[in-house]
Order: structure tokens, then sequence, then C-alpha cells
């Protein structure tokens, strides 16, 4: 259920491109959802945080961004949601990462509010990701 719902409701990925890639500042965001909560969770996601990367993807502060889902979730106790980001740079990174700190409290957007109760646990790690060419 929770894979079928993910499938419907949130894009896999942006495109990426090589040459983005080589000055990219990459954090991977990983989420684990309240048991039962999947296809609300998704339906605030796509609403509030994918609006948001597209927004800053369209400010040239997010180069990229991918969203994956485990197949078999529900059969574990494995994290729900992992969203990478490649921003611009560590500014843009940061910048925006303390910004959504501070939005996330008593004076957050009423879905925003919602989206993050859902949510059991989440971590940011910064990560390096190498693109081998294809051949």
């Amino acid at each position: 259920a929770l894979l079928a719902t993910f499938a419907l409701a949130l894009p896999v990925a942006h495109a990426q491109t090589p040459d983005a890639d080589r000055d990219a500042f990459i954090v991977e965001r990983t989420l684990w959802v309240k048991p039962n909560r999947a296809t609300q969770f998704a339906s605030l996601y796509q609403r509030v945080e994918i609006a948001r990367l597209e927004a800053l993807r369209k400010e040239g502060k997010v180069l990229w961004y991918r969203v994956v889902r485990p197949m078999l979730a529900e059969e574990n106790d494995a994290w729900d949601v992992r969203v990478t980001i490649a921003w611009r740079d560590a500014a843009s990174a940061t910048g925006e990462s303390r910004a959504r700190l501070s939005r996330s409290g008593a004076s957050a957007p009423t879905e925003r509010a919602l989206m993050d109760e859902l949510v059991i646990d989440q971590r940011e790690t910064w990560v390096q990701e190498t693109t081998l060419p294809a051949g």
C-alpha cells in the first residue's frame, strides 16, 4: 500500500546532468512515517515539499532531486522515503535547511504542520555521489 501510494503521489526524479553534479552539494534526507498514514503523508508531501523543491529548482538553488521508496517497506522497519537533493552549493543547502527548521513550529502553515506530525523520525546526511557514464 505504501509503495502504491508513493508511486502515484510523488515524482521519482528530476533531470540530472553530469555538469550540474560536478559542484553540487548533495543532501540525503531519510524519513520514517507513522504506520497507516502513507496516503495522507504522500499527499501533503507532494503539495508542501515537492512544490518547495520545484520553486527552489526554478530559483537555481536546487539542481535536481530524487525521491526513492523501498519496494517492501511495509514488511520491515526500513525507512519510508529517501529524498536526495543536489544543491547548487553548500550555502544554499545550509541556508534552506535553517529556514526549513525555523518554519517548523507553532507558526508553520497548517499543511506543513500536519505533514511534520506524520513523521516519526528524519535524518539529513551530506553525501558524495559519483555518477559513472553509461556504456
